[in-house]
């Protein structure tokens, strides 16, 4: 019963590298290597960045006696990023898998589906933590002197490693689910708490360099804390320099809560999954329903879907907070700002008036980590028939998805654009462009996630987590918009002694709004057509 519950756990995490979601038929060869090709790429380019950071840290392995202080910095590294890859998908996949109803009622052992549910975290936490880890370890060799042992341990450590992350990551999932399942609005307050930890998360990313910096210049007085304030990290630390009683010490520490973590989970997993402590029943009442138009209520609709889900909201709506963040730090660091781009106009004014095409480029790229209308079409899952019942045209309801996306992202990019660029003195009429330009990008954006939603739509799924985080679509809308606005900054860069910079916003705005309406035509024509073949 276990390997056939294992076997189908791993079939949902990677089952779009393997099968069509659209007709259900396992890929050829081609494609399955070409999707396995793609996510190496990504994750290494993840191991490449996380080398990088190795380098600041690596005076540390030249310190006698405190080469252990290196391990243990890369080590929390190592646990905060798998537990940012895995925590979202723990609480989705443990507590709100679709499946869950239909297993409890199986004559199957809680602990068995509970296995099955902890490894698919374990994965993605092994996935991400040896993102940091085997650079660290890469980096030991190459500027350390390692023994056998240490190196032996260090591969020992990976696995290890990933493992104390997933017993994290379902520990504050098992708080979230507690704390949420009292309240009626559970999808914000799962949001709420998950912004909490993601703001501690990208602090500590945002002051990343100081804080090496001050663990390199204060190496001694950093290793004497950790030592008396968080002894299991000393262990990992020592364990991955050889040590083999630290080894055996942070190996048995992390089994421990493991089996800590199972138990509890076995005696509370009916529990919090099925019942909502917290809801009350609701009361129907008649009252009036104001009428309104087909496409405001099919908007409605889709609004309902994306607030009434955490893992949606959390995965899908990130720029919506990081816009408004980003922009309060850049008004903080106003002035530095503004003396480093002054520096730069007396060294080289045509690089300075790069500066529009630069603040460009950043808001498309935050609005770009918004891919709310990329799994809507998927979202739709098993009751895709009630959509396509209906005596509507299709085109409203692809319409609908796409202005879900604009109305979430639009405002917050829009008014990061203009409120960036008043802030660092651009003309009015390059701000008045660049908004134009943003707000264009945040609709093609959107037209370019229902395209690929239609082109790769997945609508048998088990646990939503699926089309929204371990869906290919969502990843190559990432890319697009990571890609789209460098290669806008790299040509305005190659082009800037030939065209004077409103000219190539003009051009950018221009360009953009064609193969928007493209597209948008697209969809209209093309797009409906699969959906209503579907």
């Amino acid at each position: 019963m276990l390997k056939v519950l294992l076997k189908k756990q791993f079939a949902e995490i990677f089952k779009s590298y393997f099968v069509n979601q659209k007709t259900g038929k396992a890929r050829s060869k081609a494609a399955v290597i070409g999707y396995s090709v793609l996510f190496a790429f990504v994750m290494l380019l993840m191991c490449v960045i996380f080398f990088c950071m190795n380098l600041l840290l690596k005076d540390l392995l030249k310190i006698p006696d405190y080469e252990w202080v290196f391990f243990a910095v890369m080590g929390i590294a190592a646990i905060m990023f798998g537990l940012l890859g895995s925590v979202f998908n723990t609480y989705a996949s443990l507590y709100l898998a679709g499946d869950n109803e239909m297993l409890l009622a199986m004559p199957i052992p809680i602990k068995y589906l509970l296995l099955s549910r902890f490894s698919g975290v374990f994965v993605l936490s092994l996935i991400y933590s040896s993102s940091v880890t085997i650079p660290t370890l890469i980096s030991f060799i190459i500027f350390g002197k390692p023994t056998v042992l240490a190196i032996v341990f260090g591969i020992l450590l990976i696995p290890i490693i990933a493992l104390f992350c997933s017993v994290l990551s379902c520990i504050l999932g098992f708080f979230v689910a507690l704390i949420s399942s009292k309240f009626k609005r559970k999808s914000f307050i799962t949001v709420i708490l998950s912004f909490a930890f993601i703001g501690v998360y990208y602090f500590f990313c945002f002051k990343m360099s100081d804080i090496f910096k001050a663990i390199v210049n204060n190496s001694k007085s950093v290793g004497k804390g950790i030592k008396l304030y968080g002894n299991l990290l000393y262990q990992l630390g020592k364990a991955s320099t050889g040590d083999v009683l630290s080894f055996v010490i942070f190996t048995a520490v992390t089994l421990a809560l493991s089996a800590l973590c199972f138990f509890v989970l076995c005696k509370t997993y009916i529990k919090i999954a099925l019942i909502n402590k917290g809801e009350k029943k609701t009361v129907y009442k008649r009252t009036a329903e104001k009428q309104m138009s087909v496409e405001k209520a099919l908007l409605r609709k889709e609004i309902k879907r994306f607030t009434s889900s955490a893992t949606y909201m959390l995965n899908c709506g990130l720029g919506i907070i990081i816009m408004p963040v980003a922009t309060v730090v850049l008004l903080v660091k106003r002035n530095s700002i503004l003396a480093f781009a002054e520096l730069i106009k007396a060294e080289s004014p045509k690089l300075y008036n790069l500066l529009p095409i630069a603040v460009l480029a950043l808001v498309i790229i935050m609005a770009s980590m918004g891919n709310i209308a990329t799994p809507s079409v998927s979202l739709e899952g098993k009751k895709l028939w009630i959509c396509k019942s209906l005596p509507l045209d299709s085109y409203k309801i692809l319409r609908a998805k796409m202005n879900l996306h604009t109305v979430f992202m639009a405002p917050p990019a829009v008014l990061s654009a203009a409120i960036i660029s008043f802030a660092l003195k651009i003309e009015l009429i390059n701000v008045i462009l660049i908004s134009a330009t943003v707000y264009i990008s945040v609709v093609l954006n959107a037209t370019l996630g229902v395209i690929l939603g239609l082109l790769k739509p997945n609508f048998d799924w088990v646990s939503e987590t699926t089309p929204i985080k371990q869906s290919i679509t969502v990843l190559i809308s990432m890319l697009i918009g990571i890609i789209l606005p460098i290669a806008v900054f790299a040509l305005g860069y190659f082009l800037r002694n030939s065209i004077t910079t409103q000219n190539y916003l003009i051009a950018v705005l221009v360009v953009l709004a064609i193969i928007s309406r493209y597209f948008g035509n697209w969809v209209k024509n093309k797009g409906t057509e699969i959906f209503n073949n579907i």
